[in-house]
């Protein structure tokens, strides 16, 4: 009666023809309803698992499907072509001449045509997919972090030339040249330079020559 009881309360069916009437009874019966309901879980995702295709069945089970598409796309497109060719010939049964059998013909093909359209990729099962689309994050990130030091090492050279252009200074004191202005004003040959009408000659301080305009004729200087 305990084996039978505990059976019944471990597969969640529970008769009720047998029951625990002690505190100690009633607690056996509570784990053993809690360990049958994670045993049944258990084998449920472990029978699931088994039943379920691997990725490389996956993919092996979608080549299969694009193959015998491929035959049956013929099949489809030779009865297209004979329908038309009886309809042209006017030979078409009542059953034949039915718009549904040409729009069902016509279905059958484009599903066909998909079919036979697949890539390698899109054979692939759900678990290549999502490691091949991983690969191609962590090359994407790879990358952007590579371009992210190469701007950044660009940045510190232009802040570095910039803090050596701001501590340059823009000017430096200017060494004075030969024959530059040292102190005396450098006489000009074969000019005069005039004061208050007067021209002040080559001949040095206090030499006067004749003012530098002309005076009308018949008046003397």
């Amino acid at each position: 009666n305990a084996c039978w009881f505990i059976f019944i309360t471990m597969t969640t069916v529970g008769y009720g023809d047998i029951t625990p009437n002690t505190h100690l009874g009633r607690f056996i019966a509570t784990v053993a309803c809690f360990l049958g309901l994670i045993i049944v879980a258990v084998a449920t995702g472990a029978l699931t698992n088994l039943m379920m295709f691997s990725p490389g069945e996956d993919s092996a089970l979608v080549l299969i499907e694009r193959e015998k598409a491929r035959i049956e796309i013929r099949g489809t497109a030779v009865s297209i072509i004979a329908l038309w060719w009886r309809k042209m010939r006017g030979t078409l049964t009542r059953r034949q001449a039915h718009p549904d059998t040409y729009f069902g013909y016509k279905s059958d093909f484009q599903t066909f045509k998909a079919k036979t359209h697949l890539d390698m990729e899109d054979c692939m099962g759900q678990g290549a997919k999502i490691d091949k689309v991983c690969s191609l994050v962590q090359i994407i990130g790879d990358r952007v972090g590579e371009m992210a030091k190469h701007l950044y090492s660009e940045a510190l050279e232009k802040e570095k030339a910039e803090a050596e252009i701001i501590r340059t200074p823009k000017w430096a004191p200017r060494t004075p040249k030969a024959g530059s202005f040292q102190g005396t004003p450098k006489r000009s040959k074969g000019r005069s330079m005039s004061m208050f009408g007067l021209g002040v000659g080559p001949g040095g301080a206090g030499s006067f020559s004749s003012p530098t305009r002309s005076l009308p004729p018949g008046v003397e200087g």
